[in-house]
């Protein structure tokens, strides 16, 4: 080797040592546990500037474990996000479809139910995220992404304040274990398994005229545990006393949209199984923030004969195929004005993601309620609402 070559050497091998021992040391020395600190501080103060109602609680995050993960990343163990109950509200609450899922609904003169005290949680068992370095030597921050949550994965890839596509994947997720699902059907459960994906992609970085996809599958849905619905007595007028339903089987339910300049149409929306039919249509008009994008869909479900007939209690409440009686579920005003011709209850949801509100849009939306006094409904048997109990789901 020649003086020269050795020198050249030097000049490239020592720095690059030097370098290489930097990073090294700068890797396995860095300060996650003051990282995960950061994470969460900078969440719940992101959380607390977004609250802007009286009362309100914002989310937060808490972490157990962060670590390393390859070169560009980090590993996460025992994530959870803690969801606040909303405030209580003092006046009568519009419950919209989930009196007819949750409560199976409520008298005219029924207060406002109490919200749950205790916050909802969505937990993550593990996750990884890592800057894609291809990405980055162009100057686009991509972040891979991997999570085990609801007893499933979810993965894709998100752009950080730079350009790129969301793409996600979802495999697995059991609905059940949402709890934010549980309380808005007054704890009553719901169960299925969530598989879909997502993908969008932004026109000059914005999300809010961004086009893409959006398909969703829950199959083998059904409201109920352990084959029964056990609804509170309260709810449906019944003093002190419960009464026991079957529990719903709904199918699948499936979802498809597509995004264009924003506007996220939906092409089809609906369940059909042995129990229970739903159909919606309708739009969401994105923004950057996803719970700030703005709904405009309608929803009609109705429940089916075959379920109606299946104990005296389903009878009592949904009413018999051909009574001329209003059964207890139309006790609710707003449930009344959402029925339509073909027995369908019909609404209008409209507003932010965050705070949709529900408006019933039957055949007498549109007419004000008349004071008139109520017919003299069957009580429904707890004991005969428990004495029958469906099949497997056939969706």
């Amino acid at each position: 080797m020649s003086p020269r070559t050795a020198r050249i050497l030097k000049l490239v091998l020592y720095p690059l040592f030097y370098l290489t021992c930097l990073l090294a040391f700068a890797y396995l020395s860095f300060p996650y546990d003051a990282l995960k600190e950061r994470i969460v501080a900078e969440f719940d103060r992101k959380q607390a500037k977004s609250v802007r109602r009286p009362g309100e609680q914002p989310m937060r995050l808490e972490i157990d474990e962060l670590d390393s993960y390859w070169l560009s990343g980090v590993e996460i163990e025992g994530a959870r996000l803690i969801i606040p109950p909303k405030p209580k509200k003092k006046k009568p609450a519009r419950r919209g479809p989930a009196a007819a899922l949750g409560a199976f609904g409520s008298s005219d003169d029924d207060e406002a139910p109490e919200e749950p005290e205790e916050p909802s949680v969505l937990t993550i068992e593990h996750a990884t995220a890592r800057v894609q370095l291809l990405d980055l030597l162009v100057g686009d921050v991509i972040v891979e992404f991997e999570a085990e949550a609801l007893g499933g994965t979810i993965e894709g890839t998100v752009p950080y304040q730079s350009d790129g596509d969301v793409e996600v994947e979802l495999a697995g997720l059991q609905i059940g274990l949402v709890e934010p699902l549980r309380a808005m059907t007054q704890g009553i459960p719901i169960y299925g398994e969530l598989n879909g994906s997502l993908s969008l992609t932004p026109k000059e970085g914005k999300f809010s005229q961004a086009s893409g996809r959006l398909d969703m599958t829950v199959t083998n849905m059904v409201i109920g545990e352990k084959g029964l619905i056990k609804v509170p007595g309260e709810a449906i007028g019944l003093g002190t006393k419960g009464v026991e339903l079957p529990a719903v089987q709904l199918g699948t339910l499936a979802i498809a949209a597509n995004a264009t300049d924003g506007l996220l149409t939906f092409e089809s929306f609906g369940a059909r199984g042995r129990d229970f039919e739903l159909t919606g249509d309708g739009k969401i008009k994105l923004a950057e923030s996803w719970e700030r994008s703005q709904a405009d869909m309608h929803i009609q479900f109705k429940f089916t004969d075959l379920y109606r007939e299946s104990s005296d209690a389903a009878a009592s409440i949904l009413g018999r195929p051909g009574d001329p009686l209003k059964p207890l579920i139309e006790q609710d005003r707003d449930i009344r004005r959402s029925k339509t011709e073909e027995g369908f209850y019909r609404w209008h949801l409209l507003g932010l993601l965050n705070n949709v509100d529900f408006k019933p849009a039957g055949d007498n939306s549109s007419l004000k309620p008349t004071a008139k006094p109520r017919p003299t409904l069957r009580t429904p048997s707890p004991r005969s609402g428990a004495s029958s109990t469906p099949s497997s789901a056939d969706g």
